[in-house]
């Protein structure tokens, strides 16, 4: 372990021509940061966020298809900004919510045909029994079984965000 952190270097940040070059949209989002390195891990969070949201989009290298899925994984310090990554999920928020509201109406769907399964199935046993619907959402819980999040993952077509603010769980 390192006692004195006063004597370790400083990383290099990203150059100024990297965030004049921004859309306006990411240029909005690290407008407020304070430090150049706190500037950078509202970039990459954003970044990172963003392309979980982006299941269509693919490029080619080397003759293979590459996605622009991106991993993050930030290991500073306390108090060194790493909790304004939260306001990257705000981003995504929406998408998450959309998918969620679409699980309650598919829910409300499958409530009403088991009801009506149930109520006829010992008239009629030609019935299929109704498929439970899938749990759409963006934000895979960490605090998840394996099964589990394969499960979630599966259920939204092998897509989502596993967001957590601690390294732990």
């Amino acid at each position: 372990a390192v006692k004195n952190r006063s004597s370790l270097p400083d990383l290099p940040t990203l150059p100024a021509s990297v965030y004049a070059a921004l859309p306006d949209f990411l240029q909005k989002v690290v407008a407020r940061c304070r430090t150049n390195e706190e500037r950078d891990v509202m970039l990459l969070g954003a970044l990172a966020t963003i392309s979980s949201c982006l299941p269509n989009v693919f490029g080619f290298y080397d003759e293979t298809r590459v996605f622009p899925n991106l991993f993050l994984f930030v290991t500073a310090q306390a108090s060194a900004g790493k909790g304004r990554l939260m306001y990257c999920k705000r981003l995504v928020n929406p998408v998450h919510w959309e998918l969620r509201k679409q699980t309650q109406g598919m829910k409300a769907q499958y409530e009403t045909e088991m009801r009506e399964y149930n109520l006829l199935k010992m008239k009629d046993f030609s019935l299929e029994k109704p498929v439970k619907p899938p749990e759409k959402m963006l934000f895979i819980p960490a605090n998840n079984s394996t099964t589990g999040v394969f499960q979630l993952l599966s259920d939204n077509g092998g897509k989502g965000l596993i967001f957590e603010t601690e390294g732990d769980t």
